[in-house]
C-alpha cells in the first residue's frame, strides 16, 4: 500500500532538471548482497544498506543512469535526486506516492522540487523496507535476536577500507536505512517504459552492501505494494489498486470463516438431533472381538462380520446399507465432540479408544456427574474408534 508523502517545508528549486539521474529504461537488478551485508556507521553504529552517506559506496547497488558511478560516489550529491523516465528496480516496491512536491534529504532537507499536474512521482524501496516521510529514505527494522552481517569501514585517505564481514545477533530493535530510488514519469513516457523488459545488472566485484542516512524506527508506509505503477494516468489509481490488494485477502478470510461457521453449526445440529438422554446402550451379545495375534491388543466391535448398530430417531435399530455409513459419521461426530469436551469435563479417561466401551457401565454406575452426562451426546452407537 503506498502512502502519500507529507511535505512540511519550503524552498522550491525551479531548476529541478539538474537533479534527474535518469533515465532507467531497462529493468535494473541489484545483487542480493546489497541488502544482506549491511554497513555500520563509524560515528554512531547505525545500520545502512547499499550506501552509508560517505565514500563507502557499492556501484552495483544503484543504477548509474546518466550521471555515472563516479558522480554517485560523492555523498553530497545524494541530497536531492530522481530518475525520469524510470521504473522500480527488480524486487523493489513502490512505498510512497508524491502528489505536489518532492522533498530532499540530509543537507537538502528543506529543498523541495515541485511536481506538475502531468507528473507522477513514486519512491521505490527494497522489499521489506518502508517509507517514513523523510526525503527519499527507506527504512526497515532489525529485531532483537535476529542475525545480521555487516562491515565496519574505516577511513583510508579519500576512500574507506570496508574491512571484513562480521556476523552477530541484534541486541535491541535497530533501524536499517537506505537511499530509495525516486522515479518520475509522464504519460508521454509510456512507450519508453513499456520497452523496459530486459534486466540490466551493474557490474561490481564487491559483495558488500552499504547504505545511507538513518531515520525513524516507526513505520507508517506499507511495503506490500510491489512493482512500479503503470505510466498511464487512466484507470485505477495506485492507492485504489493497493486497496484492492488488501481487501481481496480480507474478503477471502471472511468467506473462509463463514464456511467454517456454517459446517460447524450444521454438525452441531446433526449431533443434537442424535442426542437422546436416558436411552442406554443395548448390550452386545454377538461373538467376542478378535484381539489379534497372540490374543493381545484392543478388541474392536466394528468389523466385516457384523453390521454397525445404531438407533434411529424413533428408537428402532437399523442395520447395514446407508445406516452403516450414518453410524460411522455419527461416531466420528461424537469423537470430535468428546475431544473438545474432555479437557473441560475430566469425567472419563483420556484414552479416547475406551470412551464408548465404558460409557454403558459409567452411566449405570453413576460415575459421571450430571454436568458430564449433559455434555455427552448419548446415542445407541455400537462401534469403537481409535
Amino acid at each position: 500500500m503506498s502512502s502519500s508523502a507529507s511535505i512540511l517545508t519550503t524552498t522550491l528549486t525551479n531548476d529541478f532538471a539538474t537533479y534527474n539521474w535518469g533515465p532507467i529504461t531497462s529493468l535494473f537488478q541489484p545483487p542480493t548482497s546489497c541488502y544482506q551485508t549491511l554497513t555500520s556507521a563509524t560515528n554512531n553504529g547505525a545500520l545502512f544498506a547499499g550506501h552509508n552517506g560517505g565514500n563507502n559506496f557499492d556501484p552495483a547497488c544503484y543504477p548509474a543512469g546518466s550521471v555515472g558511478t563516479t558522480y554517485l560516489e560523492t555523498s553530497s550529491n545524494w541530497g536531492v535526486y530522481y530518475y525520469s523516465p524510470a521504473i522500480c528496480p527488480s524486487g523493489w516496491v513502490t512505498a510512497a506516492t508524491f502528489t505536489s512536491t518532492f522533498l530532499g534529504l540530509g543537507p537538502s532537507l528543506t529543498e523541495a522540487i515541485p511536481l506538475g499536474t502531468d507528473t507522477s512521482a513514486f519512491l521505490c524501496c527494497p522489499t521489506n523496507f518502508g517509507y517514513q516521510n523523510i526525503g527519499h529514505a527507506c527504512t526497515s527494522i532489525a529485531l532483537p535476536g535476529e542475525t545480521i552481517s555487516y562491515i565496519y569501514p574505516t577511513q583510508a585517505g579519500l576512500s574507506q577500507d570496508r574491512g571484513t564481514v562480521t556476523t552477530s545477533s541484534v541486541r535491541a530493535t535497530t533501524t536499517i536505512a537506505c537511499d530509495g530510488i525516486p522515479i518520475w514519469w509522464q504519460d508521454a513516457d509510456a512507450a519508453v517504459l513499456s520497452a523496459a523488459s530486459t534486466i540490466s545488472s551493474a557490474s561490481s566485484t564487491s559483495s558488500t552492501a552499504t547504505n545511507t542516512q538513518s531515520s525513524s524506527a516507526s513505520s507508517t508506509a506499507s511495503n506490500t505494494a510491489t512493482g512500479t505503477p503503470s505510466p498511464s494516468k487512466s484507470g485505477l489509481s495506485t492507492g485504489a489498486k493497493a486497496a484492492i490488494g488488501v481487501c481481496i485477502p480480507v474478503v477471502f478470510l471472511a468467506l473462509l470463516a463463514g464456511v467454517f461457521w456454517f459446517f460447524r453449526t450444521r454438525r452441531k445440529r446433526a449431533i443434537d438431533a442424535q442426542t437422546h438422554q436416558g436411552v442406554a446402550y443395548e448390550p452386545y451379545t454377538g461373538a467376542a472381538p478378535d484381539k489379534g495375534p497372540g490374543g493381545g491388543g484392543h478388541g474392536y466391535e466394528l468389523d466385516s462380520e457384523r453390521p454397525v448398530e445404531i438407533y434411529t430417531d424413533n428408537g428402532t435399530r437399523t442395520e447395514d446399507g446407508d445406516d452403516t455409513k450414518k453410524a460411522a459419521e455419527t461416531a466420528e461426530a461424537i469423537k470430535v465432540i468428546y475431544k473438545e469436551k474432555r479437557d473441560k469435563l475430566k469425567c472419563i479417561t483420556d484414552d479416547a479408544s475406551k470412551f464408548l466401551s465404558t460409557l454403558n457401565s459409567v452411566l449405570d454406575d453413576g460415575e459421571l456427574d450430571e454436568e458430564c452426562k449433559s455434555e455427552i451426546p448419548i446415542r445407541g452407537i455400537k462401534a469403537h474408534y481409535s
